[in-house]
């Protein structure tokens, strides 16, 4: 499979996709960028669905292939469940909710090595290769040189809206690096068993879909003849998920100003985030605090004061003039200190492409 990479180039420049060097050889991986997303520039461009974490060598050849963008079902026209049936009945997969996790060989040692989506040297993908070592040691999967090999990592520690209590790596994929073929979850699975390798859950009935679970995402369908691959997750796993790939440090401070509740965004999420909530929160209001005080302590010292213009000669230079003459009006000054207190542009608690 061969890759344009003055194509790609031209893309990098618009800002669609990103080509992240190996610091240790001349790979490169080719990650389509979040204005794609943003943008929906997957028409205009086509090539950037098979920019989802692909390693490339220097002229664009491909030398490990994850999956091509797959979405989740109705996303894009002719995706929806009854729309899907007329191809017959999918192969059906356990959605895993962790790092997408490619495996390849060294170009210059051969040793097996680990990439995320858009990193050779995230934390999550040397962890995986720890994972990988550890349980494996110098072991090579059959035909590795010919198809790649595609693992989620999950951990205790690597939660996005799942709780696993184990490490693991669990074979999610087999693409040939040839033609770019996804092969399918029966296979998947004598590879998994011919290479004692973990394999990723599969179901046979399309009922499961419509049945609640709780700590779990979902569950990806797949027609290996059509090549059609979507993800259908679980109302619950939407739900939680919507939240905490939304809120920033900006939607704590907007909450608290506004005086609303924090429940909204607190029930049923994982501790991790609970605990992020709360100590935002927590500054946020600390930080208010201080500002009160210190304007409450400049108040009465105005108050001393004989005229309007002694107390302005004397809040000149103040950082909390306005919230003080606020006070002195006996008028609301809380909007003055939020205003204050705005945080710049933060990412979302957790940003990540499933």
């Amino acid at each position: 499979m061969q890759f344009d990479l003055g194509e790609l180039r031209r893309l990098e420049a618009l800002n669609l996709v990103n080509l992240i060097p190996d610091p240790h050889s001349d790979l490169l991986i080719a990650n389509y960028a979040p204005k794609a997303q943003y943008s929906n520039a997957w028409e205009a461009h086509p090539i950037l669905l098979d920019c989802r974490g692909t390693i490339l060598r220097p002229n664009g050849a491909v030398y490990a292939k994850p999956f091509r963008k797959f979405f989740n079902a109705g996303d894009r026209p002719g995706t929806t469940l009854e729309e899907l049936a007329v191809m017959g009945a999918p192969e059906i997969a356990h959605k895993r909710d962790g790092s997408m996790i490619t495996l390849f060989p060294d170009p210059k040692t051969g040793r097996v090595r680990c990439a995320t989506r858009g990193s050779f040297t995230s934390d999550q993908a040397s962890a995986a290769e720890q994972v990988w070592y550890r349980k494996y040691g110098d072991f090579k999967p059959r035909h590795f040189d010919e198809q790649t090999y595609i693992f989620e990592y999950t951990a205790p520690d690597n939660r996005i809206v799942v709780s696993y209590a184990e490490t693991e790596l669990t074979l999610i994929g087999l693409v040939s690096n040839v033609s770019g073929e996804e092969q399918s979850y029966h296979s998947l699975a004598r590879a998994a068993h011919e290479n004692g390798l973990p394999c990723v859950a599969q179901e046979d009935d399309m009922a499961i879909l419509s049945q609640e679970q709780v700590n779990f995402e979902g569950y990806v369908l797949y027609w290996p003849k059509e090549r059609v691959r979507v993800k259908v997750k679980l109302a619950e796993y939407l739900r939680i998920h919507r939240i905490i790939t939304g809120v920033s440090e900006r939607t704590i401070w907007e909450m608290l100003r506004d005086a609303t509740p924090l429940d909204a965004i607190l029930d049923g999420v994982p501790d991790e985030f609970h605990h992020w909530i709360t100590i935002t929160a927590a500054k946020l209001r600390a930080q208010y605090q201080e500002r009160e005080q210190a304007a409450l302590l400049l108040l009465q010292q105005m108050r001393q004061l004989p005229t309007r213009k002694d107390q302005a000669l004397s809040l000149r230079e103040s950082p909390y003039r306005a919230i003080v003459f606020k006070m002195l009006d006996q008028r609301p000054y809380d909007d003055v200190i939020w205003k204050e207190l705005r945080p710049a542009a933060t990412r979302p608690f957790i940003e990540e492409d499933a």
